[in-house]
């Protein structure tokens, strides 16, 4: 998205969707939409006494975008923006490989 701008916030967002997703997969869940419901509901219960409120997505866009990065890190397709799908999945793409690329040098 051409307007996306990071902001502040965006990573106390992103750590607690992680811990959310962890906690999920810890319990054993291994289904997309359990995981997906626990993230955006538990982002949605915090949302506001966390200061998440600055940010311009919701609970359920994060966590949406969540599934979709899972869902291309396994090699499916998603469909969830129009006309310019192809564009964002490569950017998706890209930024899930330098993710793996930090995440590779990290654990070396």
């Amino acid at each position: 998205d051409e307007e996306w701008l990071e902001q502040p916030v965006h990573q106390k967002i992103g750590e607690a969707a992680a811990k959310l997703y962890g906690e999920s997969r810890n319990a054993g869940e291994d289904d997309l939409v359990a995981v997906l419901a626990k993230m955006s509901y538990g982002l949605k219960d915090m949302w506001n006494a966390a200061g998440f409120t600055e940010a311009f997505e919701g609970p359920v866009d994060i966590a949406n975008r969540a599934a979709e990065f899972l869902m291309l890190k396994i090699g499916r397709e998603v469909w969830s923006y129009g006309q310019s799908n192809s564009e964002v999945q490569e950017k998706l793409k890209k930024r899930l490989g330098e993710y793996e690329a930090l995440r590779a040098k990290q654990t070396g």
